[in-house]
């Protein structure tokens, strides 16, 4: 994490703005090299990203994949006891949200599955998605070329 840090505050000088989101892909990948993910370190992992959102004052996101059982047809809503890994991505993290796809991948779902702040336990949707546009529910604004 340390490094991350220091990452942040080297491109905060650099473009000379406060970075108020931060994305790691996959926090897996965090963990150490050659050495598989166990359930203490990615807590450890999760609790320190949380950290570091706290003592920053900014969002950080990340993903995690589900579960093999979770691409089960008969199963139609991912949640987020079905993260790979470690429950402990879950239980630190103050929002999570999955995304299930509906009506064939025509639409997607969103489900606030935790909410530390707020209301969770709760589906937003269906949404339709324009992945070509990079985008999920499309955004009309006038002016704009697309």
């Amino acid at each position: 994490m340390d490094d991350i840090r220091e990452w942040v505050r080297e491109e905060e000088e650099h473009y000379g703005k406060k970075i108020e989101l931060i994305c790691i892909d996959y926090v897996a990948l965090l963990s150490a090299p050659n050495k598989k993910a166990k359930h203490e370190e990615l807590t450890d992992i999760a609790e320190s990203l949380r950290s570091l959102a706290v003592d920053r004052k900014c969002w950080v996101w990340s993903a995690a994949q589900v579960k093999a059982s979770a691409h089960d047809h008969r199963n139609k809503k991912i949640t987020s006891d079905q993260a790979a890994g470690s429950m402990g991505l879950s239980r630190t993290a103050d929002l999570v949200i999955t995304l299930n796809p509906r009506d064939e991948g025509a639409t997607l779902m969103f489900r606030i599955d935790k909410n530390r702040h707020g209301r969770g336990g709760e589906d937003i949707g269906p949404l339709p998605h324009e992945f070509e546009k990079g985008r999920v529910c499309p955004v009309y604004r006038e002016g704009w070329p697309f």
